[in-house]
């Protein structure tokens, strides 16, 4: 179960929101000048998910995910999407 599923919005706000126990907390897909402000996720299987988002802000976003079942402590994150969102912010702040 997805909490918020946006595709190809523009100018959207998610703000003081809290997701706890979900597939996906916020799943976003081409869409233009997403903004979320003050958002705690707790318990979900993924956090946010930006899939082909530009000109995004997330302000204040605190990710509190357990340990999958059957899965190794250092797996908590896929590599490669915590490498893409690096990369983004070091391109766009």
């Amino acid at each position: 179960m997805i909490g918020i599923l946006i595709q190809g919005g523009s100018n959207n706000s998610i703000i003081n929101c809290t997701f706890e126990g979900l597939g996906t907390a916020i799943q976003a897909t081409n869409t233009h000048s997403l903004k979320i402000d003050t958002a705690n996720v707790v318990n979900c299987e993924k956090g946010i998910g930006l899939n082909n988002c530009w000109d995004s802000k997330l302000n204040n976003v605190t990710i509190d995910q357990p340990l999958v079942k059957n899965s190794k402590s250092n797996n908590r994150f896929k590599l490669t999407k915590l490498t893409s969102l690096i990369k983004y912010y070091m391109i766009h702040a």
